[in-house]
């Protein structure tokens, strides 16, 4: 199931400048001379110890940022895919904070239940669940290196994270391990939260990510809340997943090594060992045993790491479903 995981919104709100912000960045220059001043947001700290930013955009707009889902939940392995929902779930919290100083009408109290609000950034994702951990990094590993995406290009693996867009103005996408990120610094789940089912389910949690800013909410016409619905990102999602181009390019079974004839074996046997057989052959022998391979799912331009014979099928993986929100999650609470 595909869920919100950041929004970037501005919601009419009657508020007090002065106490949503947590101080000033000011830029001087070398005479002496104030440049700019940009005022920095307030964080509000919401379910275990997970942080939203508030800030005041205009005499009657505030500006939130963050991952809603964590605000509420205390985590972000599953969540809420209705934007509309979410964002006046978190409004509603927001407001219960006498200390904000928050002071909304009944009209934008309904604009904000309308989704009469701009939206500037929005992140959607899913999870597909493997057999483990090994798995699912050799997954991310592969995906990074091999795979391409349609209008954003071949991926790039920075650090443990797969992207595609990366440093785009307009957004992309992001493949990561879940289990390895909620034990990570700065994104850890509160220990009061790692349950084993929650760890258990992100300790087999592959996670396709769309990240989408104003450029291309503008674009696809989501600038305005009110034009989400619970389906869209589900939708935005499977949209960049089809356009991943993703070479099968794993070992082969046993059963199907045992079909190969004879004049392929060697060239399969030089592959999957690591070799790079566009440097070792004549370009017309490598085209000519390339397009032999292909046959079985194997390319021969993509140089295989030995190190990576774990990976589980790029293919199979797209074709199942994301993984839904387990009835555990809703029974204890986990769920906002």
């Amino acid at each position: 199931m595909a869920m919100i995981d950041w929004v970037t919104a501005l919601l009419p709100c009657n508020h007090n400048p002065a106490v949503l912000r947590s101080g000033s960045y000011v830029k001087i220059d070398q005479a002496g001379n104030i440049e700019y001043v940009k005022e920095l947001s307030l964080g509000v700290v919401g379910s275990y110890d997970a942080c939203l930013y508030v800030s005041s955009s205009t005499d009657h707009t505030i500006q939130i940022f963050g991952n809603p889902a964590k605000f509420l939940q205390g985590h972000n392995v599953f969540g809420p895919s209705d934007l509309l929902y979410l964002v006046a779930k978190t409004f509603a919290a927001l407001c219960a904070r006498p200390e904000l100083e928050l002071s909304p009408t009944p009209e934008q109290l309904q604009a904000i239940d309308n989704g009469d609000y701009r939206v500037l950034r929005v992140d959607v994702n899913c999870s597909y669940l493997l057999d483990g951990p090994a798995s699912c990094r050799a997954f991310v590993r592969a995906l990074g290196t091999n795979a391409s995406l349609r209008h954003r290009g071949a991926g790039q693996l920075k650090g443990d994270t797969a992207y595609f867009g990366l440093g785009s103005s307009h957004g992309g996408l992001r493949c990561y391990y879940k289990g390895d990120e909620v034990l990570a610094k700065g994104h850890q789940i509160h220990a009061d939260l790692q349950i084993p089912e929650l760890m258990e389910f992100a300790s087999k949690a592959v996670r396709f990510e769309r990240f989408m800013y104003s450029k291309m909410l503008k674009r696809l016409g989501l600038d305005w809340a009110a034009n989400w619905t619970d389906s869209t990102p589900s939708v935005l999602l499977s949209e960049y997943l089809q356009g991943l181009q993703l070479p099968d390019n794993m070992p082969l079974s046993d059963e199907v090594l045992n079909t190969l004839p004879l004049r392929l074996k060697g060239v399969y046997a030089m592959w999957a060992a690591g070799h790079d057989l566009r440097a070792q052959m004549s370009s017309s022998a490598f085209y000519r045993w390339r397009r032999q391979m292909l046959a079985y799912g194997v390319d021969l331009l993509i140089v295989q790491n030995p190190e990576n014979s774990n990976v589980v099928p790029m293919v199979r993986l797209l074709e199942a479903r994301p993984a839904e929100i387990p009835q555990w999650a809703y029974d204890r609470g986990l769920v906002a």
